[in-house]
């Protein structure tokens, strides 16, 4: 449109006669677009009406510079608005900035609110930390060589207490289970028996359910020589029965009858039996890693 505009000058200017019209139509039309571009705050000196107001002046044009008298003082007053703008946005910034360190000072804690600020830490981590040991985690410490060479002495690990909240313990787990005869004391051992099942050791094997085939334990230290014939398991519906990996020196379930008879827990041999399970409700948690004396995942051993 601009340029439409321009090329409608110079015709005009070629004829004397209409010198007149051009001049007046040209205020008119150069102080419309002005407001319009004032408006849209984009206002630009080098517009196309400018070549075309310097071409009018080159021919003669008698009040083209009332035209730039006026835009100049228009031009005046935006850049005075600008500026004022800026110097109140200038004022804005810095008074922000002196509040901001006000309130720096103002608030700077004292020593009493800094020493009850790491109390307050302290006793939150504390208390993170016994909920979690306490009912999310087991951090255990092994005191002997039962579980070798699954778990060696003196090895420490950490059991999940909420392993079996939506399942129930599989053969082959490694658990951490109250001591039947003992249950102050915490014990760790391999699932052999499944509740409801009949399990039956023969020569250094373990038949279940009466089955030919007796149960695969790549995991053994050694060959079993100790406890490792003639004995059978009737485990109840409601516990499990725990061996040792190492057979001939673990205490498990081939023996804490006959330890409940010797420290009283029971009169007879058909009461002791119960103390050769462990009950469902006695189960801590599943064995999941080893950390010190090599670091090593539990969860398939």
């Amino acid at each position: 449109m601009i340029l439409q505009m321009n090329l409608y000058i110079f015709i005009f200017t070629l004829f004397d006669s209409g010198r007149f019209f051009v001049e007046k139509g040209l205020l008119y039309w150069n102080r419309v677009f002005f407001l319009y571009n004032k408006s849209r705050k984009v206002y630009n000196k080098k517009s196309n009406l400018n070549f075309g107001f310097k071409f009018l002046r080159r021919n003669g044009m008698k009040n083209i510079n009332e035209v730039n008298l006026d835009l100049d003082i228009d031009n005046s007053d935006e850049k005075t608005d600008s500026n004022e703008k800026t110097d109140s946005n200038k004022k804005t910034v810095l008074n922000k900035k002196s509040k901001n360190k006000d309130k720096a000072v103002e608030e700077k804690p004292t020593v009493a609110q800094e020493v009850w600020s790491w109390i307050k830490t302290i006793a939150i981590v504390i208390f993170i930390a016994v909920f979690i040991n306490k009912f999310i985690i087991i951090n255990a410490t092994i005191p002997s060589g039962s579980m070798e060479n699954t778990i060696m002495t003196d090895s420490r690990l950490i059991g999940f207490r909420l392993s079996y909240i939506f399942s129930k313990p599989s053969r082959g787990d490694i658990i951490i289970f109250k001591y039947p005869v003992d249950e102050s004391q915490l014990y760790i051992k391999r699932v052999i028996g499944l509740p409801g099942e009949k399990i039956t050791i023969k020569k250094g094997k373990i038949y279940i359910n009466d089955s030919k085939t007796p149960l695969k334990e790549n995991y053994l230290k050694e060959k079993w020589v100790y406890k490792n014939d003639n004995i059978t398991f009737n485990v109840p519906k409601d516990s499990y029965l725990m061996l040792g990996d190492n057979r001939n020196g673990s205490s498990d379930a081939r023996e804490w009858a006959d330890l409940a008879l010797q420290e009283g827990k029971a009169e007879t041999k058909k009461q002791a039996k119960k103390y050769s399970y462990v009950h469902k409700d006695k189960i801590i948690g599943r064995a999941i890693i080893k950390y010190y004396k090599g670091v090593e995942v539990l969860l398939d051993k």
